[in-house]
């Protein structure tokens, strides 16, 4: 019996099989009832059904190709801003979404900023343009970028141009992690020389706290939280031994309050309905218990989650109904992703309630 068989339609399927095995997921983003992933191969994938999603049997996705890696994704009023392998790209969201809607691949970006070594004469020759991290600053207006150069630029995302940047204290030969604390001004990076920096954007980023995080160890940072006044910092990363840290310190007295070490280096942190969360290097989730009047035995380890990639990248908080996170009526979950073509989702703490498949 005949059959028709068409070989380079099998050979295509069977290409774009293996992309999807091989796809990292960098990072994670929710915007109204949408959800957002970043990928390794350069392709942003839209959920359209965030409220649905753990009670839908079907979930359709669009994607579109930025054709650069994606290492994280911030929204700001109706900017979806991306932290990619060639620097900051800016999109108007609706372009964006009607793009995807009517089949296109592609969209051109609003603004885009290299990251060119702009900064640092000594650092000309660096190798390292991409740009690690985003936070966004609402008081300003402005989104700080932490950079493969040791420099933390900001751009003002109303005009549209860059505007402060950090100098490199030279400490820092590639910057992994910014966060800002809007209502004191401040700026806070880290990255390969395990000091988390606070610089005062209202005094031309003048160093206002200087924390050395890793002491006794070789590592880096990869992750910072900080409270909106600036005082609290929860500082996250790995050791070049293979293990992971965590510790919260008073960036008024530069003061460790508590410490912790992880069994492999952490890659992401958040809070998380009373909880401090963190993935990283292995397949599981983390809660910690923090309790800062303890001393160094105020970070424990209180319970641990299985999850879908053997190494995770991105852990974040988001709301089901629409609710801001912190509100009574708001139905949280918990997403993270990593090095599998999977977004997982956790309602409750002890286990996974879906994957999503990008």
């Amino acid at each position: 019996m005949a059959f028709d068989f068409d070989c380079s339609e099998y050979k295509k399927q069977q290409l774009q099989d293996a992309q999807i095995r091989e796809t990292t997921i960098l990072s994670v983003i929710a915007w109204g009832n949408w959800l957002v992933a970043g990928l390794s191969s350069g392709h942003l994938v839209l959920w359209d059904n965030l409220s649905t999603i753990h009670s839908s049997s079907k979930n359709s996705k669009l994607k579109l190709a930025l054709h650069t890696t994606i290492y994280d994704l911030k929204i700001f009023n109706n900017l979806l801003l991306c932290g990619t392998d060639s620097g900051l790209i800016v999109y108007n969201w609706e372009q964006l979404v009607d793009a995807a809607l009517n089949g296109s691949q592609e969209v051109a970006p609003l603004f885009s900023l290299p990251m060119s070594r702009l900064g640092s004469s000594t650092r000309a020759t660096t190798t390292l343009p991409e740009c690690n991290s985003l936070a966004v600053d609402l008081e300003s207006g402005s989104v700080w970028t932490a950079a493969g150069d040791g420099i933390a630029y900001s751009v003002d995302l109303n005009a549209m141009k860059i505007g402060l940047h950090t100098n490199t204290l030279g400490i820092a030969n590639s910057l992994y992690s910014v966060c800002v604390a809007s209502s004191a001004s401040t700026v806070f990076v880290g990255g390969e020389s395990g000091y988390a920096t606070g610089f005062d954007r209202q005094r031309s980023c003048e160093v206002v706290s200087n924390m050395e995080v890793i002491k006794s160890k070789a590592g880096w940072i990869s992750s910072l939280v900080v409270d909106d006044n600036g005082q609290w910092l929860t500082c996250a990363g790995g050791h070049d031994n293979g293990t992971g840290h965590v510790s919260l310190w008073h960036t008024d007295t530069n003061t460790a309050l508590c410490r912790a070490e992880a069994p492999a280096p952490i890659h992401d942190i958040t809070y998380h309905e009373e909880a401090l969360v963190s993935v990283g290097g292995e397949s599981f989730v983390t809660y910690w218990d923090v309790h800062p009047s303890s001393g160094d035995s105020g970070l424990t380890a209180k319970g641990r989650t299985a999850a879908s990639p053997t190494s995770l990248f991105k852990v974040l908080p988001v709301s089901l109904n629409g609710q801001k996170i912190r509100d009574a009526n708001s139905k949280n979950a918990l997403v993270v992703a990593g090095d599998a073509p999977l977004v997982d989702f956790y309602m409750t703490p002890s286990s996974k309630t879906l994957s999503l498949l990008v």
